[in-house]
């Protein structure tokens, strides 16, 4: 009884939450609108006042009587009409005043008003539950009885949320969902648990169930509740499994519960309960493409196909325009029911495997020829999808390298021909064939792992492959540089595609290359060495792209993320490959530490030109941009200052002397490089102007004396103690000396820089 007094007091506070929540929003409304009528007021107080102030200015006439005339109360009654009329304008144009609410800020609102209303539902559903289970325990009540009482909780409830329906529309919809789920439970236990009926005898409820939750959201036209019914009716038939694969029976079954939806769908004009229904319903065909029983599977996958082919078009359907989600779902369905159709085909049959996207291919082209004039969005996504096939189909015909490197000189053809005549026929091609261009290109790519064979440095297919579409890539990269902006790609202007398209071009000479050194080191060296090389060419790669960014297509905010990623890359490279571990203990050639060096020569470069700003005077207005900035050069010149120790004072597997060394470097020569640093960094702050070069220097200095009584002391001996705080001493005093002497100086810039 305790529990169930808990339950109906959620449910009151609930109830009374929801009309609390109402009435606050009420005297919101309120509020807002006195706040408007005040400022209304205002306006006319001061238009008021105008003519006040005028009144001495006319004082040429010296006439009485229009005085007199003047002073009359009439015109009082007048003007207080006037403000009457004026104030009541606001009043009735007030709505214009409430601001546009974003789907983000309905769902916040909606969990504020509601958020008691779910508690208390789920809280009733897990209290009838511990009930159900008390009264088990204690052997009240047999098996048949637990299903009845089940049943009749979740009808209660729903019945009691039939009736709030019409007062709180959105807590009914809650309770109705709440007692469906109860139902599905109750049922699902009593053939699970109990076996009080068979399979097909729960199958049937369970459908039931699900037609009286589709019924009920189409009355209450609420599409929450219809979503909760769709989830119900495809969780059925896996709450009933027994394990048997019956798949007709299944498929069937979903097969009428979608078209059911597509009814609804098209009565209602909803969009998610479809995309819902389609993507669960693509999981459910998948699971059965993937161990095939049947050939049966070829018809129910072109029902499935032309049914979701429906639901994408139901805007054409309704007489009204295809908007951008039909389109993802219209493009979305023949992917996927192409790469099904696909899997299935080539499970049964081995040749012409072409077959599926020519059958999709003449579909969609059929329904270009027929929406051409009707709808320009269906039209062009069709028109892609057709021409995007027919390359798909080519492709499965041909050999995999040689159909790449068709491709990419395909590519670069349409687009010289889009741009020189402007038809959109080139534009959908060039468009289309840039997935279905790329998926063959990682094809191409995964020959390295796959094939058994040993290919030769550069020549060999897969990489003369990737020449192709280097060279194709650069050409494309050129052709868009001077393309007109008028023009649009992807969805943007030309002028901002411009940046997208080059970055994929470039995306694709960088994986050419990384995949060839990849494959040509696994077979020569450790793994720390191969990620080594990787990480030696991307920052490389990165370098000459920042470099040649002008002819690259590459904006400022793209050059910004690209130069973090390579200060990134520095710092992990010399963490990943660790030479000094690999010359003195894994007695690898000095000739390693020359190549892994290789990398400061773009590091120092790329430092200087940072901070002489040019090209990444943007990156220096990010103060986030000059503290990583500082933290890399600090690391990287650390760390190989470290490396060039240990390298040159300890000899080959002398593990000893390894270890000695490396106490020696982090408790003595990091300190004074870090000294040596913060003295360095103030003083270059003081000589380029910028104020936070000291701020960083100090805060080095601040870093050294923390990591002293932190970590070092602790550890030192007295000779090297007494070395260390007389070294840091010495250089924390000449800091001090010169902050002291310069902080007039360093005041004065700044207030200058702040003026």
């Amino acid at each position: 009884m305790g529990i169930v007094a808990i339950l109906v007091v959620i449910v009151f506070f609930a109830l009374l939450n929801q009309k609390i929540t109402g009435l606050k929003n009420e005297i919101d409304y309120l509020n807002t609108k006195i706040k408007h009528l005040r400022e209304d007021l205002e306006k006319i107080s001061s238009k008021e006042s105008t003519p006040k102030i005028e009144q001495p200015i006319i004082e040429e006439p010296p006439i009485e009587p229009a005085f007199e005339s003047e002073s009359k109360p009439q015109p009082v009654v007048n003007t207080n009409k006037k403000i009457v009329l004026e104030t009541f304008e606001p009043v009735e144009s007030f709505p214009e005043y409430k601001p546009q609410e974003t789907f983000v800020d309905k769902s916040i609102e909606f969990l504020k008003e509601n958020f008691l209303t779910v508690i208390g539902i789920v809280t009733l559903v897990l209290g009838i539950g511990y009930f159900v289970k008390y009264a088990i325990d204690q052997n009240w009540i047999n098996e048949a009885f637990r299903v009845i009482i089940g049943i009749v909780i979740g009808l209660s409830i729903i019945g009691i949320g039939h009736y709030l329906r019409k007062k709180y529309d959105v807590f009914s919809s809650i309770l109705v969902g709440g007692g469906i789920s109860v139902l599905y439970f109750t049922i699902t236990i009593a053939f699970r648990e109990y076996g009080l009926f068979n399979q097909n005898f729960a199958f049937i409820l369970l459908a039931f169930v699900t037609l009286l939750s589709i019924i009920l959201s189409f009355i209450y036209n609420q599409q929450v509740l219809f979503i909760f019914s769709i989830l119900g009716g495809f969780t059925a038939p896996i709450m009933i499994s027994t394990g048997e694969s019956n798949y007709v029976f299944l498929f069937t079954y979903l097969l009428i519960l979608n078209l059911g939806t597509l009814y609804i769908l098209w009565k209602k004009q909803w969009f998610y309960p479809g995309a819902i229904s389609f993507g669960l319903s693509i999981i459910f065909l998948f699971t059965w493409c993937l161990y095939p029983t049947d050939k049966i599977i070829f018809l129910f996958l072109g029902v499935y196909f032309i049914l979701f082919l429906v639901y994408a078009m139901l805007p054409i359907f309704s007489e009204r325009k295809m908007d951008v989600s039909h389109q993802i779902l219209y493009v979305i369905n023949t992917i996927a029911f192409t790469a099904l159709g696909l899997y299935v085909y080539t499970h049964y049959y081995a040749n012409f495997q072409s077959l599926v996207p020519i059958l999709l291919m003449l579909i969609n082209l059929g329904v270009y020829f027929i929406y051409k004039e009707k709808d320009k969005i269906l039209a062009d996504s069709s028109l892609a999808l057709t021409i995007a096939l027919v390359t798909l189909a080519i492709g499965i015909e041909f050999e995999t390298s040689v159909v790449t490197a068709l491709w990419a000189v395909l590519s670069s053809v349409l687009l010289f021909l889009w741009k020189q005549s402007k038809n959109s026929i080139f534009k959908a091609s060039f468009i289309a064939l840039i997935p279905i261009f790329f998926i063959s290109l990682l094809i191409n790519w995964l020959r390295y792992a796959l094939d058994m064979e040993d290919y030769s440095i550069l020549f060999n297919p897969v990489f003369i492959t990737s020449g192709f579409v280097f060279v194709c890539s650069l050409v494309n990269i050129y052709l868009i540089k001077d393309f007109d902006e008028n023009e649009k790609f992807l969805g943007f202007e030309i002028h901002k595609a411009k940046n997208l398209f080059s970055i994929i071009s470039i995306l694709f000479i960088y994986l050419g290359f990384l995949f060839e050194i990849i494959y040509q080191t696994e077979k020569h060296f450790t793994i720390n060495i191969i990620c080594g090389f990787a990480f030696l060419y991307s920052i490389y790669f990165i370098s000459a792209v920042l470099l040649l960014s002008k002819a690259f297509n590459i904006n400022t905010i793209t050059k910004y993320y690209l130069g973090i990623i390579n200060f990134v890359l520095m710092v992990f490279y010399p963490i990943i490959i660790l030479i000094a571990d690999e010359i003195i203990i894994h007695q690898k050639p000095i000739s390693y530490y020359l190549v892994y060096i290789l990398y400061i020569i773009p590091f120092i470069y790329f430092t200087i030109r940072f901070l002489n700003k040019t090209e990444f005077k943007e990156l220096k207005q990010s103060l986030f941009s000059q503290w990583f900035v500082f933290v890399a050069t600090v690391f990287i010149i650390s760390f190989e200052i470290y490396n060039v120790y240990i390298i040159g004072f300890t000899g080959v597997k002398d593990f000893v002397a390894y270890n000695k060394h490396i106490d020696i470097y982090s408790m003595i020569i990091l300190p004074i490089v870090w000294a040596i640093l913060g003295c360095i960094v103030i003083y270059l702050g003081f000589k380029k102007n910028e104020k936070n070069l000291p701020i960083m220097g100090f805060a080095l200095f601040g870093l050294i004396i923390v990591k002293l009584y932190a970590v070092d002391v602790w550890q030192m001996s007295n000779i090297f103690r007494i070395i260390s705080f007389t070294i840091l001493g010495i250089l924390i005093l000449i800091t001090s000396f010169i902050y002291q002497k310069l902080k007039k100086v360093m005041i004065d810039l700044f207030d200058q820089k702040e003026k």
